[in-house]
Parts: structure tokens; C-alpha cells; sequence
């Protein structure tokens, strides 16, 4: 993995969930913020296709000042990378009760605070879109009852190889 490429796509904004996208409980007011706005998409176009080896999410999510405060302790990062991977002979068993499956196609994958890296040791091949599907926040503090103000600031990279390299 010595000689692969990388590019970077920066990931800034900020929201107020209400409703059903916030729950605040408690008495340290602790709340969960999730953002439920259309994400975010990079359509991988090009003379040739890539093969992706790793994604890493360097950045943060914060609380912006103001009344709907708070201090965020973790934040997720939900998403989807559409591509092909790698294909394994095999079945699964039954019964199936925590609902495993093989994700040979369009991977979807979680990148938190505390894993803010994901790396593929058989590339997902042919990639042509990498799409950020939901932010979520958690923390402690919350200055309203009702809504939290999140914002981020994120480099994500891409590490990769063209096809056939």
C-alpha cells in the first residue's frame, strides 16, 4: 500500500435538529443530535476506474455557541461508498437472528470519533461514488430542552489505486 494516491473532500456545515432528529434526557441533559438532511455525494469520474484501500475522517463536531449549546463527547459519520467488493465463496447460517450479511456491493460503514478510519485489505473496486449519508452527535450539557446546534468541520481521504495499477 506504499504507492497509493489520495484526494480530499472537505465536509463543513451545521444544523438544529428538533423534533425526532434530537433526544435530549436527564438531568446532566444528555442528547443525541442526528442530522436527516439529503447528504452529501462525490461522483468518482474519470478515464479510469479506482480501487479504494482506505477512508479516513479527520475533523470534529462541535456545539456552536449560542442557546441551543452543549458539549458533544462522540460524533458518527454514516457512510456509503458505491462500489464493488470483493466476492467470497461462502453461506450463511441459520438461524440468522442478528441479521449478518455479505456486503459485496456499495458498502456501508461508520466513522466515529474513535474509529475514524476504515481500511480495505481487498479494495472496493470499480468505485464511482462516495456519499455521506448522516451526521450524529452525542454529549452532555444541552442548554435548551428542545434542540441542539451541531456543526462540523471534516478533511475526508480517500486513498487509492487506478484499476490495474
Amino acid at each position: 500500500m506504499s504507492c497509493l494516491r489520495s484526494f480530499t473532500l472537505a465536509l463543513n456545515g451545521n444544523v438544529i435538529p428538533s423534533g425526532s432528529n434530537v433526544e435530549i434526557w436527564g438531568p446532566g441533559f444528555n442528547f443525541l443530535a442526528r442530522t436527516v438532511v439529503p447528504g452529501s455525494g462525490f461522483k468518482i469520474e474519470g478515464f479510469k476506474n479506482i480501487d479504494v484501500y482506505k477512508i479516513e475522517a479527520v475533523g470534529r463536531v462541535e456545539c456552536l455557541f449560542g442557546s441551543n449549546n452543549g458539549l458533544v463527547e462522540d460524533w458518527g459519520l454514516f457512510c456509503q461508498l458505491t462500489g464493488q467488493s470483493a466476492i467470497i465463496g461462502g453461506s450463511l447460517t441459520t438461524p440468522n437472528n442478528l441479521g449478518m450479511s455479505l456486503q459485496t456491493l456499495s458498502p456501508q460503514f461508520l466513522l466515529s470519533k474513535y474509529n475514524p478510519s476504515i481500511c480495505f485489505s481487498s479494495p472496493i473496486s470499480s468505485a464511482t461514488l462516495f456519499s455521506v449519508n448522516q451526521i450524529n452527535a452525542q454529549g452532555i450539557h444541552s442548554e435548551s430542552p428542545t434542540a441542539v446546534q451541531i456543526g462540523w468541520n471534516f478533511d475526508i481521504v480517500i486513498h487509492y489505486k487506478f484499476e490495474g495499477e
